[in-house]
This record gives structure tokens, C-alpha cells and sequence, in this order.
């Protein structure tokens, strides 16, 4: 209970304004939150328990080793690697990805990282890149870390991470592309580790194999006209990656996620960055109901698009947020404009708005249109590390 009434503190501490803000002015909150709170998180989450005692007594893990690692990164696409894990004495590791995107690209990187608790992996990597850190967990019996990377100065830039141990065993991992329209013919790569055996991809799809390792297959695939549609098993020597591949007849609509968020002005000289937003688009079909936006649409899978920005609504407009508040890359990269007031703007404010995100997809020769929010607003001036 101690332990949960220093959190209540900490709060307090942190974040002094809660006493005068909405819902805390009007209530006596601090004392709802020691007096009914703290008790209620004392019996729910005991600092002692058996699940606990039990997790503390395991063996440790060593994560020494060769890992395949796949993920992808919004803006740039997928891609798969290794991470080289050797221990490093000090109770860490010294860590190596290198990372091949689906356009060619290479990246290497290197670091040092500790697993907390027996299965929290923190990792912090360099290379001609720039710098990188890594969040994952590690699963119960030890093969498999999930989780992302990040740039350390902008968080917003970064990607998913799944490794699996390279220890013999048979494990899919990724297909790439993760969709394919019917009556079509791609190259696609399946991604993971100890691979043999007979490549299946579902009813409809037949696979000519052009390479094949223990990582990676490569093979070129004709999908029929009249294949099933939706998620199929990739098959591996019997292995299998469920839902790993979706067939589609057409794009029906596109979301953009994340639907709505924020970016943040910066820079002009002054000591806070700009903060940008990353965006992409979703492609879905239509599900058996044949309605584009019903609960039964099919997600296809991340999409490329062409990117531009609007004003949100009239009010955005008449202070024309789309021409003052920044722009879109084509790769859906947002980037925020100068921080500090713009003369050229009405009553000289600041370049902060409200925009619509638009991504186009085309399919066929249509073209389908999604859109998001996003509100582009001042800097962050108090940025705690935990957030």
C-alpha cells in the first residue's frame, strides 16, 4: 500500500495543476485517490503473489545467440534481418541488428542491451542511420522478442520488431507483400528462420520457388482469378503463419491511421524540435454483406498512397491552418512548421491548425480516398520521461 500512496505523490509532484484543472477543482480528489484508490490497488495488485514468487524463482534466460528479426516501419515499408546477441559480462549483451527492407535498403546498427525482469528487453543501437532503441518482451519460453524501435529524438520515426531464436526450428515469421489482388502475378517473400520444405499459400495461390534458405524464400506467385479471398495460412514444411497473406478482389475503402493525432511546431531557433506525425493507408474489402464500411470489411493491409493535406473544417480554413501549419512527404510523413509567432498570419498567431490527412489509394484505376485528423499545436514545454 505504501508503494501506491508514493505514486499518488509522485502525481501530485509531477503534475501540480491537477489541483486547479477540470475534475480535480471540483472534488476532493486527492483524498478519493488515498482514501478509496490506494486501498482498491493494494488488493488487486499485491506487491507479493504467488504468480510472482514464481516468475522470480525461474531460471534466467540467456538471449546469447542469433535471432531473425522481421517488422515494418510506416513511411518505408517491411523488412527482415538478424539480431546477434552475445552476453557481455556485465549482466547485458552486446547486440547487432541488420535489417534488409523490402526496396533494397540495408541498415546496420549496434549496441549494448539489458533484459529486465527475465523478460523486459531494452536495447540502444548506433549506426550511419543514426541512433535507435528497442522495446520488446520476451515470451514465456524464451524464443520469441515482440515489440518496436524508435528514433530516441523523435519516437514518432521508428517500427515493429518480431524475433524468433535461430536455433534449427521451423518458424514463419512474415510474408512480403501481405496482399495480393486475384488474377495477379508478384514476387513474394516469406521471412523466418530454419526454413524447408514445401511453400503453400492457400486454395488459389501457386508458388514457383526462385531461392531458397533456412531464412528466407523467394518465389513468384500467381494468384487465380477466382482465389479465396481473404486471410490465408502461409505454409512452410507444414508450419504454418496464420492469416499471413490476404487475397482481395478490390479495394472498397482506405482508413489512414492513425485516425486522428497531433504534431507539435519547433525549432525557428529554438530549444524544442519540431514533433511529426506519421501516417498511412489501409486498404479494406468490402466483406460478404458487399458494404464498403460495415463491420464486415476485410483489412487488406498497409497500402502505398499519394499524401496531401487539407483545412479540417471552415474554421481551418478562414485562418488557412493547410498553408501555415506544414506539410506531408509522399512517404506520409507530416512535417510541423516553425514554432513562435507568424506575422503573416492573422493577428500574427502561431503555426499551429487543424488539418485533414489524405491519402489516395488507386486500385484498377480507381482511386479511394481516406482521411484522418490532425491537430498541428505548440510544443510540449514540460516532457517528462514517462508519458
Amino acid at each position: 500500500e505504501s508503494e501506491w500512496l508514493k505514486l499518488v505523490h509522485f502525481h501530485l509532484g509531477q503534475y501540480p495543476t491537477t489541483e486547479y484543472q477540470a475534475l480535480g477543482r471540483d472534488r476532493d480528489w486527492f483524498g478519493i485517490a488515498v482514501d478509496e484508490v490506494v486501498p482498491r490497488l493494494t488488493e488487486l495488485f499485491p506487491y507479493e503473489t504467488p504468480a510472482w514468487q514464481k516468475w522470480r524463482n525461474r531460471p534466467d534466460s540467456d538471449l546469447s545467440g542469433r535471432w531473425r528479426l522481421v517488422g515494418h516501419q510506416p513511411g518505408k515499408g517491411a523488412y527482415d534481418g538478424t539480431l546477434t546477441v552475445a552476453a557481455s559480462g556485465d549482466g547485458g549483451y552486446s547486440v547487432t541488428t541488420a535489417l534488409t527492407f523490402a526496396d533494397g535498403t540495408e541498415v546496420s546498427r549496434e549496441g549494448s542491451a539489458l533484459l529486465y525482469n527475465g523478460h523486459e528487453w531494452r536495447a540502444s543501437t548506433s549506426g550511419e542511420d543514426g541512433r535507435a532503441r528497442q522495446v520488446m518482451a520476451l515470451s514465456s519460453d524464451g524464443s520469441r522478442l515482440s515489440g518496436r524501435w524508435f528514433r530516441p529524438d523523435s519516437d514518432v520515426v521508428g517500427g515493429t520488431l518480431e524475433a524468433a531464436r535461430d536455433d534449427g526450428v521451423t518458424r514463419v515469421l512474415a510474408v512480403t507483400p501481405g496482399h495480393l489482388k486475384q488474377g495477379t502475378i508478384a514476387e513474394v517473400t516469406v521471412s523466418g528462420a530454419g526454413l524447408s520444405g514445401e511453400l503453400e499459400l492457400g486454395p488459389g495461390v501457386a508458388a514457383t520457388v526462385r531461392e531458397s534458405s533456412a531464412d528466407r524464400i523467394v518465389a513468384t506467385v500467381a494468384v487465380a482469378s477466382d482465389a479465396a479471398l481473404g486471410a490465408h495460412a502461409v505454409r512452410v514444411g507444414g508450419v504454418a503463419l496464420n492469416d499471413a497473406l490476404v487475397v482481395y478482389d478490390a479495394v472498397a475503402r482506405v482508413a489512414i491511421e492513425p485516425s486522428q493525432t497531433i504534431a507539435r511546431v519547433g525549432g525557428n531557433e529554438g530549444p524544442i524540435d519540431r514533433v511529426p506525425a506519421q501516417f498511412q493507408a489501409i486498404g479494406y474489402m468490402a466483406g460478404p454483406d458487399g458494404e464498403a464500411g460495415s463491420a464486415d470489411d476485410v483489412r487488406i493491409g498497409v497500402m502505398p498512397a499519394s499524401w496531401s493535406v487539407d483545412n479540417f473544417d471552415e474554421f481551418a480554413a478562414a485562418l488557412e491552418d493547410a498553408k501555415f501549419a506544414g506539410a506531408i512527404d509522399q512517404s506520409g510523413l507530416f512535417s510541423p512548421a516553425d514554432a513562435g509567432p507568424n506575422p503573416a498570419r492573422h493577428m500574427s498567431t502561431n503555426n499551429a491548425g487543424n488539418l485533414a490527412v489524405i491519402g489516395t489509394v488507386e486500385d484498377g484505376g480507381n482511386k479511394i480516398e481516406g482521411r484522418a485528423q490532425l491537430f498541428v499545436t505548440v510544443q510540449r514545454f514540460v516532457d517528462p520521461p514517462i508519458r
